[in-house]
């Protein structure tokens, strides 16, 4: 399985709990959204300036609208940035490619993108969930991504995932207009069932057709 690029998901809290361990990489990496933007703005403010701007197109595969707009990074309370994206809405993946009609990225958004992901690269912490291992963190102030990796049919990974709400964090991170729809729509289920899969869902046509991913990691 290839890298999974640095990135944030739906929620204030993240959790991961490891029920099986692959044959080899895998390992879970951390940084600091503030370490990011504090080494890109040494050098790069126009960089900075490139990711706060309401120029980002996030497609929705499928959905209605079929994308939107708005910035990844974001001045949020205290002096704390927020950097709130994954990669496969701004530009597509193997599995769900880019819907036509989406405008493209321009090459100073992919250089932005990939600065944030080299940074995060060099300055990770990193490391492997063993068969009961738990991990939280603060997505609305750490990046996290995956190493690559392999499965034997002895050592297969596994990792339950929990996107989680926090009133503390909520008061000390205070979410940004921009993002409350999809924290909502994530959170807010009263008057609404879910549907909760027992198995990963690898069906190509649903994965290209959501705007968020299934919940397996």
């Amino acid at each position: 399985m290839l890298q999974q690029p640095f990135h944030t998901d739906t929620g204030d809290i993240i959790g991961l709990y490891s029920l099986g361990e692959s044959e080899c990489g895998g390992e879970s990496q951390l940084v600091p959204m503030a370490t990011v933007y504090n080494e890109i703005a040494k050098s790069r403010p126009d960089i900075i300036r490139l990711l706060a701007s309401h120029s980002w197109v996030f497609d929705r595969f499928g959905q209605k609208p079929a994308y939107t707009i708005r910035p990844i990074l974001f001045p949020v309370a205290d002096d704390k940035v927020l950097l709130s994206f994954s990669r496969r809405p701004l530009v597509g993946s193997m599995s769900s490619p880019r819907s036509s009609g989406i405008p493209d990225l321009s090459s100073g958004h992919v250089e932005a993108l990939n600065a944030v992901q080299f940074l995060g690269e060099q300055h990770a912490l990193s490391t492997t969930l063993k068969a009961g291992d738990m991990l939280f963190w603060n997505n609305l102030a750490m990046l996290h991504s995956r190493a690559g990796f392999t499965d034997s049919p002895g050592h297969r990974r596994h990792l339950l995932r929990l996107w989680l709400r926090n009133d503390d964090t909520v008061s000390s991170w205070p979410l940004p207009g921009e993002l409350q729809a999809s924290f909502e729509d994530a959170f807010e289920h009263a008057g609404r069932s879910q549907w909760w899969p027992l198995e990963p869902i690898s069906d190509r046509n649903y994965i290209c057709n959501q705007q968020r991913s299934s919940g397996h990691d």
